[in-house]
């Protein structure tokens, strides 16, 4: 994996500040996911597939973002 950079975001209503790191990464081979208290399930997206199932825009968004970053750290403010 590699790091891309971070993304800054305030939810509402709380008006409360998070941040996410953005990583991407390619794998030849797949293995079973084991949930846990902060992760119930991931899912694999080539970003040229449509999602499947209920997303949250700023999901899609964020993961857009590793693909139009490139390389190296950076930040995006949007």
């Amino acid at each position: 994996m590699q790091f891309l950079g971070y993304a800054g975001f305030v939810l509402a209503p709380e008006q409360r500040a998070e941040y996410a790191a953005l990583f991407a990464g390619r794998t030849a081979i797949g293995r079973d996911f084991q949930a846990n208290e902060e992760i119930a399930a991931i899912r694999r997206w080539n970003l040229r597939d449509a999602l499947p199932g209920r997303v949250q825009p700023l999901d899609a968004y964020l993961a857009r973002l590793t693909r139009e970053w490139g390389t190296g750290p950076s930040h995006h403010q949007g």
